[in-house]
């Protein structure tokens, strides 16, 4: 139906449905290196292997968040996006909360790497506490947003990495079960291995830098 050439049809259609079940909101390939990860990719294979009673939370400043936007279609709850007025780093703090507060429900929280930084304390509470979550690092060596941003206004883009952070190291030395993935089979099999298990595990994952968002792509590259 249409109000003055407008669709009211609204968003829950069939078709939003199918497009959300395919994964192909963003089709276009984008070649990575062999040790990288396609962030795409690494976002719809965890939604794909956690059970609808995980909760999620992410941080939500940056880049790394419009991937789970995009490409984590499952309901889950508690589901939390943790802004504050564009400060980084509340992933972490936020998602353990969570985890307490939902004694016994699993959680996957979402942070970058720039991010984790800016609240890494949070590992060994979480550990300390045998908080039940699931630490995703979506780490590109670098501030992501400013990473982009940064080199499309021609600035030097460089400022923005932070290249050889050992974040499954400083995990693991804070308590947590982690590890440094760079293929998808170590993604699913670290996923299986926290569904089985107890405590803390944190996935640094490596992704491309290659890969910009498509929100990412509209939004500075008028894609």
């Amino acid at each position: 139906a249409a109000a003055g050439g407008v669709s009211t049809a609204g968003f829950r259609t069939a078709d939003v449905a199918a497009r959300l079940s395919a994964n192909d909101i963003d089709p276009v390939e984008i070649e990575v290196g062999a040790d990288e990860l396609d962030p795409r990719r690494v976002c719809a294979e965890i939604d794909r292997r956690l059970p609808e009673e995980c909760g999620f939370a992410t941080g939500l400043s940056g880049h790394f968040w419009s991937f789970t936007a995009l490409h984590m279609t499952r309901r889950r709850w508690p589901m939390l996006a943790s802004t504050f007025v564009g400060a980084i780093g509340y992933g972490v703090p936020v998602g353990v909360g969570a985890a307490i507060g939902n004694e016994g429900r699993p959680m996957v929280i979402f942070e970058g790497d720039g991010s984790l930084m800016q609240n890494v304390h949070a590992l060994e509470t979480a550990a300390r506490h045998d908080v039940r979550a699931l630490i995703v690092v979506m780490n590109n060596e670098a501030l992501g947003a400013e990473l982009y941003k940064m080199g499309l206004k021609g600035l030097n883009a460089e400022l923005s990495t932070a290249p050889g952070l050992d974040v499954s190291g400083v995990a693991r030395a804070l308590g947590c079960t982690s590890i440094t993935a760079t293929s998808m089979a170590q993604v699913g099999e670290f996923v299986d291995e926290f569904l089985a298990g107890t405590g803390t595990y944190v996935l640094d994952a490596r992704i491309s830098p290659a890969v910009m968002s498509r929100t990412f792509r509209r939004a500075n590259l008028g894609e």
